[in-house]
């Protein structure tokens, strides 16, 4: 091998080398966007959960204090 030859193959390494960094960081951040997005799945499905226990809880109060009134009069 040359001299020119060794510079020539740095160079290639180092491009490859640059590469793959650029490469595998944009894999993580396509990973990281990924589970933001399952995340806020996750947290808006138990919003609608949470909401709807308590609105079953709204209405058996309210059952049980018509009932209760009824009986009052």
């Amino acid at each position: 091998m040359t001299i020119s030859s060794n510079s020539e193959v740095g160079t290639s390494l180092q491009e490859l080398f640059k590469r793959a960094v650029y490469f595998e960081e944009s894999t993580v951040r396509e990973n990281q966007g990924e589970i933001r997005c399952w995340f806020n799945y996750g947290k808006e499905h138990e919003n609608r959960i949470n909401q709807r226990n308590y609105i079953e809880e709204l209405e058996k109060h309210d059952m049980y204090t018509c009932s209760s009134n009824k009986l009052r009069r």
